[in-house]
């Protein structure tokens, strides 16, 4: 049997694209999930190691997100075209947020182990020809590392432990009353959560919550202690705390963060509960025990922002600032009156009522751990609530 040229170039022309096609599912597949960025360079300039550890980006199909603003990426959201059979391989990112909507940046990508790196050219500009960002290219090189979903997850729950106060919610497109916010607060201890007073707004009383980081939105899952139903939802920290979005049970996970009148969605925004007045348990100052005296006359008043604090001989009056996303949370103190005026930086734990703070000395650098060693000005306080 006769086969025509047409017939046998044909069938080799479909040939190679099904394995175009074959290798473009291929390279998409490996993008999919959450990268973290290694490091990155933008027209020569590297970018800052603290950028670096805050930026990563979320694939999902051809759409691409930066959950947090980046300088590095060629925009907030997006979407990719790849095209493996090219050398070097082709990457086309063309954005969809409004700021740059419609613009598209072409690059060129490789993978490596668990690595990728990608290098894009300006939109309208000539495709890069090599893996670099030279002064004057004005191109962004940037290398990115798979997140691991479990450390991921670790992180993420760390970042929720302790005590939690309701700002605001929403149900089915009705808000929750000032008062009954006021009174609700949650407590979260590894992945078990507790509405300690009864609470309208919880998916229920007490349970575990299941977080997987890597989705985007965000996933959060709790379950009920009492009948193991479960909830979809979504989670992302905001500010000095978090925002949650729930379904009704059996529903579908909710897309973004509302709750229009019959979605059913339930909108909850938290931050930590510190408001109050306080007594000193205990505390240290360069390494040393505060004296008894000092402590059983010591008093914290915080209302707000603003505190009022009596540890010694002088009051300290000033406004604060408070990070529970960071690891560990952060707190920034700006004093107007007392010994130490001006702005001081400190980590904080809150938890059954227990405030505990540990600063720096004015003008020194963030204490990462919750010690105090002789020589380095730093001192500690525990407060309990009254």
């Amino acid at each position: 049997m006769r086969v025509s040229l047409f017939a046998m170039t044909g069938l080799l022309f479909a040939s190679v694209v099904i394995a175009q096609d074959d290798a473009t599912k291929k390279d998409l597949a490996k993008l999919q999930g959450s990268w973290a960025l290694v490091s990155g360079d933008h027209d020569g300039k590297k970018v800052s190691e603290e950028e670096a550890k805050k930026t990563t980006i979320i694939f999902e199909g051809e759409k691409f997100d930066f959950p947090d603003v980046s300088g590095i990426g060629t925009s907030q959201k997006g979407t990719i075209k790849i095209d493996p059979s090219k050398n070097l391989k082709w990457m086309d990112s063309k954005a969809t947020n409004d700021n740059t909507k419609g613009q598209v940046s072409l690059g060129i990508y490789e993978f490596t182990e668990d690595h990728y790196r990608v290098c894009f050219a300006p939109p309208g500009k000539p495709r890069p020809t090599e893996f670099s960002s030279k002064p004057g290219s004005n191109h962004r090189f940037t290398v990115w590392k798979r997140i691991n979903a479990n450390e991921s997850a670790e992180k993420d729950l760390a970042k929720m432990q302790g005590t939690w106060a309701l700002v605001s919610g929403e149900r089915d497109g009705k808000k929750v009353s000032e008062e009954e916010a006021k009174n609700t607060v949650i407590t979260i201890r590894g992945s078990d959560f507790v509405f300690p007073d009864v609470s309208k707004i919880g998916t229920s009383a007490k349970g575990t919550i299941k977080l997987d980081p890597t989705k985007n939105p965000k996933w959060i899952d709790p379950t009920s202690s009492k009948d193991g139903v479960k909830s979809l939802g979504i989670y992302e920290f905001v500010g000095s705390g978090y925002r949650v979005c729930f379904a009704e049970p059996g529903k579908d996970r909710p897309q973004d963060f509302s709750a229009k009148s019959g979605s059913g969605h339930n909108l909850q925004v938290w931050a930590d509960s510190v408001e109050g007045t306080y007594v000193l348990v205990s505390g240290e100052l360069k390494g040393q025990a505060l004296a008894k005296e000092v402590v059983q006359a010591a008093s914290l008043v915080i209302e707000g922002n603003k505190h009022k604090a009596i540890a010694g001989s002088d009051p300290v009056i000033g406004t604060h600032k408070l990070s529970p996303g960071k690891t560990p949370k952060e707190i920034d103190s700006q004093e107007t009156e007392g010994p130490s005026k001006g702005l001081t930086l400190g980590i904080y734990k809150y938890e059954n009522g227990e405030f505990t703070v540990c600063f720096a000395a004015p003008g020194k650098d963030r204490p990462k751990e919750f010690t105090t060693k002789s020589g380095t000005g730093e001192f500690i306080h525990a407060w309990k609530k009254k």
